[in-house]
């Protein structure tokens, strides 16, 4: 890699997770002003359905930075390493951070009794999460398949890796989002289920990632890229949307084509910016490693703030990009403190 680096880390990476986890965060709470603050047709509902249009590959833009780390051919990953590191890791924080947010629902319901508790762990143990946690379900089956595509990216040539990005963009991103309309809509029988599921489909994404990372393209290519991702996730979802009198949630799917070249044009951009990045690289770094717990904790801070009335004191417009600033300072100093506990550094963030 040519960008920047320290500690052996991607400055060009850590950037894009930044950006990722903001947009993740912005996802959330942008979705309150859309579902409970705003009314359609008003211009409030406008700009919120434009800043969620803008954080719209928040999720895929993690997935590919994700390839890029763990699909790295030089990266050694025995399976040992795999299983009582990465997956176990992911396991653990995932019922620690579930545990939490069901005692915070009882809690606030008034059922935190022994009663209560205990049907919270059978949830838990039967994946009845907090619904923020498809995330880290999804990322057990990319670990889990990670020794294949692993093998695949180290000695794939360059036209079976084009090969398969093409099959991964039909099957898993074009196939799903053209499916609803005429005439594969009109599709009956077994080919309804040749489109994979976001799941699998994510997969497709980390070797995307990893792929840009190895064929670097130029920023004016990104730009491009991201441009025409952005108007074609933007103009639908705003002007369909006052159409409708319903937020048209069509083109905001992770695995759809619009977020799918929105997210490669900014992981592009992010590639090259990191090797121009000279101040505040210490900033960037801190953030990318907070991403996990950023993202684990940010809903806890979201409640807070709702139920403080911070989402009704000014209009969308400003309080949308404000109130996902302030949620991330939060929970990046959560990750501070929990950082410094030698046990739960090392398995819940």
């Amino acid at each position: 890699m040519n960008e920047i680096t320290t500690k052996n880390r991607s400055i060009g990476i850590d950037l894009i997770k930044l950006i990722a986890i903001f947009s993740v965060v912005m996802i959330h709470v942008s979705a309150q002003y859309l579902t409970v603050y705003c009314t359609a047709g008003a211009w409030q509902f406008d700009a919120s359905a434009a800043w969620r249009s803008l954080c719209a590959a928040g999720v895929p833009l993690f997935l590919m930075c994700s390839g890029a780390l763990m699909l790295r051919p030089e990266k050694e990953l025995p399976l040992k390493r795999l299983y009582l590191h990465n997956i176990l890791r992911l396991v653990i924080a995932m019922l620690v951070w579930s545990f939490a947010y069901k005692l915070w629902g009882l809690y606030f319901s008034g059922q935190l009794n022994p009663a209560g508790i205990v049907r919270s762990l059978k949830e838990i143990l039967v994946f009845d999460q907090h619904f923020h946690f498809y995330y880290l379900h999804i990322m057990l089956l990319v670990y889990f398949f990670l020794p294949v595509t692993r093998s695949f990216v180290k000695n794939a040539s360059e036209k079976e890796m084009n090969y398969f990005l093409l099959a991964w963009f039909a099957l898993g991103i074009l196939y799903p989002t053209l499916r609803p309309y005429r005439p594969l809509s009109l599709i009956q029988g077994f080919p309804t289920q040749w489109a994979m599921n976001m799941s699998y489909a994510a997969i497709g994404y980390g070797v995307l990632g990893c792929r840009l990372c190895q064929k670097r393209l130029p920023a004016k290519t990104g730009a491009a890229i991201a441009a025409a991702g952005l108007a074609a996730v933007l103009l639908p979802t705003v002007f369909v949307s006052r159409a409708n009198g319903a937020l048209f949630e069509g083109c905001l799917n992770g695995m759809s084509v619009a977020v799918c070249l929105f997210a490669a044009g900014l992981y592009i951009l992010g590639l090259c910016a990191g090797e121009k990045i000279r101040s505040g690289r210490g900033l960037v770094e801190f953030i990318s490693r907070a991403s996990f717990c950023i993202y684990l904790a940010h809903i806890f801070v979201l409640d807070v703030l709702q139920s403080l009335g911070a989402f009704g004191l000014i209009t969308p417009l400003l309080a949308i990009p404000l109130l996902t600033t302030v949620i991330v300072a939060v929970c990046c100093a959560v990750y501070w403190v929990i950082s410094r506990i030698p046990v739960l550094s090392k398995w819940i963030v």
